[in-house]
């Protein structure tokens, strides 16, 4: 097996894997995918056939609903448990039975006819088949891909290999050696864990989605990886949109920029006919909520940097995601007086979640390791050498001493106080036995702080601002590598269509 310096595998002695920049996976063999803004996975291409899935992103896993191969469309519907049932485009409906660990060991025909049964070896290949399974969901409930890997949403599983075919984003903990493999599943012990995310498996998180800093306050590091991936690609079409420019003293070009995480689309742009279908999906208020398209015209860049633009895009939309995010609450008014097992209580769940003490300063050390890498594009430095440099800059403690930190301040409560609308860390005295795991002086690191001073706030016909909806879009135009400016018209045009 051969792997690329990020760690990801380009040969298994039968298929080549490539990589795009955000180490998303693009294709295996003759299998290629497509992803959306937020990384899950929307189309897969095998030969002549393009399959584009439609995902619920509301729920804390995206799932498929549809997936839609030519003219033929598949739904599914998912219970608390995972796959609950299956309609094909003919209107059959496809049940499957799961075992404890949610992998699909048989599939009824509508009749309650047994289709399929089947078994799985710890490493969740399939043995001892028989008959036939429609439904693409098999080992713990899961995608499985014509290549016989597991879709695990940030990774994919390779049950022949017994592992991930990419490296976990987080290190693992120094006290369980297993988790120190970037490339094990659930630390090798299969029988009684699944991760269904594709990442480190922990019920406690704390020590690996979130660690307590001296400086910096608490950190989650699925928002610090996320940014990093997004304000990355932000930075480079901004800077193609300037080294673009068209040099005609008469034109007013603008440019358009998607950012954010995008509402999943059920079709390809390149099949969009219904543009009035398009129009409603811009101005409905779910899609505001997870991306829009920035705009700024071209003599922007005498007036701000590369660099301050894009923290203007991207603080802004992370405040407005914030602020939708809490508007979502009302989807629950006063409160419902129920509790979903592993969920709780759905309004005080997304209530929770607003405005969190470590997001917005999170997604800031995301935007500074995203622009460091971009600066430092000749030297290749990696997003796991600049999270090291984080660590060392928030002086981030040992998982032990982060518990602590935990328990003094939240006993057994939520991670983080709600309503922090600050881009700069909530540092909390530490008292009792926590009192001197951290220096007397404690400040945020000017190197990150500085990087959010350029900030400019959007204002239409300004610097820049936001684009609501598909006509403004249509006359400005997309940002892309195949763009071309037509002059004669005064703006700077890619049709979504192309």
């Amino acid at each position: 097996m051969t792997f690329d310096a990020n760690g990801n595998l380009t040969n298994d002695g039968t298929n080549t894997y490539t990589w795009d920049r955000a180490n998303r996976l693009l294709s295996v063999g003759s299998s290629a995918y497509a992803y959306d803004g937020s990384g899950s996975r929307i189309q897969q291409t095998v030969g002549a056939n393009v399959t584009r899935y439609l995902l619920d992103i509301q729920p804390g896993l995206t799932q498929v609903l549809a997936a839609t191969t030519g003219a033929s469309t598949d739904h599914y519907i998912h219970s608390l448990r995972g796959i609950h049932a299956m309609k094909t485009n003919a209107g059959a409906w496809i049940w499957p039975t799961q075992d404890g660990l949610g992998s699909v060991r048989q599939e009824l025909s509508d009749g309650l006819t047994v289709n399929g049964v089947r078994d799985y070896e710890p490493f969740l290949t399939p043995f001892d088949e028989h008959g036939s399974f429609t439904i693409p969901f098999a080992a713990t409930g899961e995608v499985t891909d014509v290549t016989g890997q597991v879709v695990l949403r940030n990774r994919y599983l390779n049950p022949a290999l017994g592992q991930f075919v990419s490296l976990d984003p987080f290190e693992g903990v120094r006290d369980r050696a297993m988790s120190l493999n970037g490339y094990s599943w659930v630390e090798s012990n299969p029988v009684m864990n699944v991760d269904p995310r594709g990442l480190f498996p922990n019920i406690n998180e704390i020590g690996t989605v979130y660690d307590y800093s001296c400086n910096c306050g608490w950190i989650d590091w699925n928002h610090v990886t996320k940014s990093d991936e997004r304000v990355y690609t932000l930075l480079d079409d901004i800077e193609f949109a300037k080294s673009n420019q068209v040099l005609d003293p008469m034109s007013n070009v603008r440019w358009s920029i998607y950012f954010g995480v995008p509402l999943s689309f059920p079709v390809s742009w390149q099949e969009v006919t219904d543009t009035s279908a398009i129009n409603r999906w811009l101005e409905s208020g779910e899609s505001n909520l997870f991306g829009k398209f920035a705009t700024f015209p071209q003599d922007t860049f005498n007036r701000l940097s590369i660099s301050d633009l894009a923290i203007s895009i991207f603080m802004d939309a992370n405040e407005q995601f914030e602020e939708l995010q809490l508007a979502a609450t009302n989807d629950f008014p006063g409160g419902l007086d129920i509790n979903i097992p592993g969920l709780g209580n759905p309004r005080e769940v997304l209530v929770s979640s607003y405005f969190s003490e470590e997001d917005l300063v999170s997604n800031l050390l995301g935007f500074y390791i995203a622009l460091e890498r971009w600066k430092n594009k000749a030297s290749f430095l990696s997003t796991e050498q600049m999270k090291e440099r984080v660590k060392e800059l928030c002086h981030v403690l040992s998982i032990n001493d982060s518990k602590q930190v935990f328990q003094q301040a939240y006993q057994n409560g939520a991670l983080a106080e709600r309503n922090w609308r600050q881009w700069h860390p909530r540092l909390r005295t530490l008292e009792s036995n926590c009192g001197n795991k951290c220096p007397v002086n404690r400040s945020f690191p000017s190197e990150i702080d500085q990087v959010k001073m350029g900030r400019v706030l959007p204002n239409e016909q300004g610097s820049w601002w936001w684009i609501d909806n598909y006509e403004e879009l249509i006359m400005w135009g997309i940002v892309g590598r195949e763009f071309i400016p037509d002059i004669r018209q005064n703006v700077a045009v890619r049709s979504p269509f192309e």
